[in-house]
């Protein structure tokens, strides 16, 4: 997977594991750090510390330039239920939607103050435009994001 990527010098990594401690993340955190570049961590430290004690794992913090917490319960879900063994509804990913937009939104208006360039941002594809400047985006970064 990180050879596929093809990462540049100037690339930072960033890397959700709300455990912190499953194979593949943890795994491409290795493969990040050997190759020297930044990498942010999200998940939660509760749940990651819980489990690197239990199992004796690494965890994805370990490797982490910077770790954000996302402050979710340990096995992620928050609600319960009565008659219902387990608890349900989980946090991670609206938090962890939340925290990258949080990014997103920080490092664009740091971009733009700083004049070092305007975020290349996708729009809504029903906005005026929005499919031909999206397609035009698209077109740009395909081979550089090749989920895309």
């Amino acid at each position: 997977m990180f050879n596929h990527v093809q990462p540049e010098k100037s690339d930072i990594f960033v890397i959700f594991s709300n455990s912190g401690v499953n194979y593949v993340p943890v795994e491409m955190a290795k493969k990040v750090k050997d190759s020297q570049l930044p990498l942010i961590g999200i998940g939660s430290r509760k749940y990651s510390e819980y489990l690197k004690n239990t199992k004796n794992r690494q965890s994805l913090s370990d490797f982490s330039d910077i770790f954000i917490d996302n402050h979710t319960e340990i096995g992620d879900a928050v609600l319960s239920i009565p008659g219902l063994e387990q608890k349900i509804a989980p946090t991670s990913t609206v938090c962890g939607a939340f925290i990258l937009n949080l990014i997103l939104a920080n490092v664009s208006m740091w971009l733009i103050q700083q004049k070092i360039l305007t975020p290349p941002i996708f729009i809504s594809g029903n906005l005026p435009d929005g499919k031909k400047k999206n397609t035009d985006l698209y077109n740009r970064y395909r081979k550089k994001v090749r989920t895309l």
